[in-house]
C-alpha cells in the first residue's frame, strides 16, 4: 500500500516462475486469489486522509 497517495502494488509469480507487477488505483478491485477475496481499493483507503 501507498502511503502518499492511494494505491496498491501486487507482485504475482506467472506460469514461467517470474514475478509481475500489477499496481491497482482507487476505483480498481483487488482480487486475492489464493484467499478468494475481492476488496475495493478505497476500503482499504476508507479512514485514511491524505494531505
Amino acid at each position: 500500500m501507498q502511503v502518499q497517495q492511494p494505491g496498491v502494488e501486487l507482485f504475482r509469480r506467472n506460469q514461467q516462475s517470474q514475478w509481475v507487477l500489477s499496481e491497482y488505483g482507487l476505483g480498481d478491485s483487488l482480487l486475492l486469489e489464493s484467499v478468494g477475496v475481492e476488496i475495493a481499493i478505497a476500503d482499504l483507503y476508507r479512514q485514511v486522509q491524505f494531505s
